[in-house]
C-alpha cells in the first residue's frame, strides 16, 4: 500500500509539475507571440503612417517654396515650370492624405485631419490665386499674400501634421510600455509557478527555472528590439566625429541626402549634409563646427534647404 501510495504521489506530483511547466511554457509563448505581432502590427502601421505624413509635409513645403520662385524667377517659361511644380506637390498632398484616411486611425488623429484639411483648403485656394497674380504680373500683392496670409496658414498646416507625427511617437511609446509590462507580469507569473515546482521537486524545478530563464531572456530581446525598433521611427540621423567627419548614416538619412553608409563614412558632414538657410548658398551650415566650437546643441531656427547628392534641394527641418 505504501508502495502504491508513494507511486501515486510521484504520479500525481511530477504530473503536476508538468503541468506547472506546460502552463509556465504556455504562457510565456503565448504572452511573446501575441507581444510581437502587436508590436510588429503597431511599427509597420506607424511606418506607413509617418511615410505619408512626411510625405505631405513635403509636398506642402516644396508648394509654397515653389510659389517663392515664382516670385523671383523674371523668366516666364521658368515660372511656367515652378507652376507645374506647384500642382504635382499639390497632388502628391491630395495623395497622401487620402492614402492616409484610408488606414485605420484614433478619434484624435481623426480630429487633427478634419482641422488640417479645412486649414488646407483654404490656403491651397489662397496659393492659387498667388500664382494667378505672379502669372499676370502682380508680384508685389502676390508676395504680399504670399507673406501675410499663406505662410502663416501653411504653419499652422504644418504644425497640425507635426502633431499627427506626435501621436505616432506617443502611441509608440505606450506599445513599448505595453510590452514591458506584459513581460513583468509574465516574470512575476513564470516566478510563482517555478516556486510552486520547485516546492515538488528541485531537480524539476532546476529545469524548470532553465527553460523559464531561456523564456525571459527571449522576452528581454523582444522588448528590446521593440524599443529600438520603434525610437528609429521618422527621422534622418547621421553621427560624427568632433572633426565632423562621419562614423554612421541611417536608412533615412541616406534617402534625404543621397549617399549610401558605406560611401559616407569617413567624408566630412558637409560634404553630405550639405544644408543651407537660402537659396544662394551663402548661409551654409555647419552643425558640428556650432555645437563643438559653442557646446551646446545646434538648431535651426527654421526650415533649411538641404541639397541631394544629385543636386536637387528641398526643404527640411
Amino acid at each position: 500500500m505504501r508502495r502504491d501510495s508513494t507511486k501515486t504521489v510521484l504520479v500525481l506530483g511530477f504530473t503536476a509539475i508538468l503541468g506547472l511547466m506546460s502552463v509556465v511554457v504556455l504562457i510565456s509563448l503565448s504572452v511573446l507571440h501575441n507581444s510581437n505581432n502587436r508590436i510588429e502590427t503597431l511599427v509597420n502601421a506607424n511606418n506607413t503612417k509617418t511615410g505619408l505624413i512626411n510625405t505631405m509635409l513635403t509636398a506642402a513645403r516644396e508648394r509654397t517654396l515653389s510659389l517663392q520662385n515664382m516670385i523671383i524667377l523674371a523668366d516666364p517659361f521658368l515660372q511656367d515650370e515652378e507652376w507645374m511644380a506647384v500642382n504635382v506637390h499639390g497632388s502628391e498632398f491630395s495623395a497622401a492624405r487620402t492614402a492616409l484616411l484610408e488606414l485605420e486611425l484614433s478619434p484624435a488623429e481623426l480630429d487633427v485631419l478634419a482641422a488640417q484639411g479645412q486649414l488646407t483648403a483654404g490656403v491651397a485656394e489662397l496659393q492659387l490665386y498667388i500664382a494667378e497674380l505672379i502669372r499676370d504680373g502682380d508680384k508685389t500683392a502676390a508676395f504680399k499674400l504670399l507673406r501675410e496670409e499663406a505662410i502663416p496658414g501653411q504653419n499652422k498646416i504644418l504644425a497640425a501634421l507635426s502633431s499627427l507625427l506626435q501621436i505616432q511617437e506617443t502611441e509608440a511609446a505606450q506599445a513599448v510600455q505595453t510590452a514591458q509590462l506584459d513581460f513583468r507580469n509574465t516574470l512575476v507569473s513564470v516566478l510563482l509557478l517555478t516556486f510552486g515546482i520547485t516546492i515538488l521537486s528541485i531537480l524539476v524545478a532546476r529545469s524548470v527555472t532553465r527553460r523559464s530563464t531561456e523564456i525571459e531572456q527571449r522576452l528581454y530581446d523582444a522588448t528590446e528590439h521593440a524599443q529600438v525598433t520603434l525610437h528609429s521611427i521618422g527621422d534622418g540621423v547621421i553621427t560624427t566625429d568632433v572633426q565632423g567627419r562621419i562614423e554612421r548614416i541611417n536608412t533615412e538619412a541616406e534617402r534625404l541626402t543621397g549617399w549610401h553608409d558605406q560611401s559616407a563614412i569617413g567624408h566630412p558632414l558637409t560634404s553630405v549634409f550639405s544644408a543651407s538657410r537660402d537659396l544662394s548658398n551663402e548661409l551654409t551650415l555647419e552643425p558640428v563646427a556650432t555645437a563643438v566650437l559653442e557646446r551646446n546643441i545646434a538648431t535651426s531656427e527654421g526650415d533649411v534647404l538641404l541639397r541631394h547628392r544629385s543636386g536637387r534641394k528641398f526643404a527640411v527641418e
